[in-house]
């Protein structure tokens, strides 16, 4: 192989592996390398899709897309018992583990733009000043909102992830856990705490 051949190559190699695109710290590679990042987008399509369908989540007052904040929920502050006590109705469905990696995975915000980027249930929004509060959604939007990155058991079996969101003066926390089956992420409990 010639010097110019094998630059090349080694350039072509240094640019496809910059496509890739940085991991974020502490994911870990899948089989494939790309499982936990596909994991994140299928669990999250899965249950924006439900959130979308689901008139209850806002009274049945507003439909359409959830407006969505490009960066996941910060749960910094919150504590295993805080979160056992949030989502008492379903706590049967939830072990220590999960909720574990759950607040471990959302210590930090994360930019969900590419990983919801292909869904039909929502859109980036960021409110035109970062100070103001919008008491009503953007026009075609159910609920103004933000996700957390999901929590996995060490089997990535189980996720549990939450939507935040607003539709008026009135908020609201989902919670959601899903189960993997047969190689398909399901629901297996959503719960929603309503703040009047």
């Amino acid at each position: 192989m010639t010097r110019r051949t094998g630059l090349l190559l080694a350039l072509a190699f240094a640019a496809a592996s910059s496509c890739a695109g940085p991991r974020d710290e502490g994911e870990k590679p899948g089989l494939n390398g790309d499982e936990p990042v596909a994991d994140d987008r299928v669990v999250f399509e899965v249950v924006l899709k439900d959130f979308a369908a689901w008139k209850e989540a806002t009274f049945g007052v507003q439909e359409g897309f959830l407006a969505l904040d490009p960066l996941s929920t910060e749960l910094v502050y919150r504590t295993s018992a805080d979160t056992r006590q949030s989502i008492a109705p379903i706590t049967n469905v939830v072990n220590d583990d999960l909720v574990e990696a759950f607040l471990e995975r959302n210590k930090v915000q994360t930019d969900v733009t590419s990983l919801v980027a292909r869904s039909p249930w929502v859109r980036i929004f960021t409110p035109p000043d970062e100070s103001s509060f919008l008491e009503v959604p953007p026009n075609g939007a159910k609920a103004l909102g933000s996700i957390s990155m999901p929590g996995f058991n060490p089997g990535r079996t189980r996720a549990m992830v939450q939507i935040s969101h607003s539709w008026s003066i009135h908020s609201a926390v989902v919670t959601y856990v899903l189960s993997k089956e047969d190689g398909t992420w399901k629901i297996q409990a959503r719960d929603q705490q309503v703040f009047l």
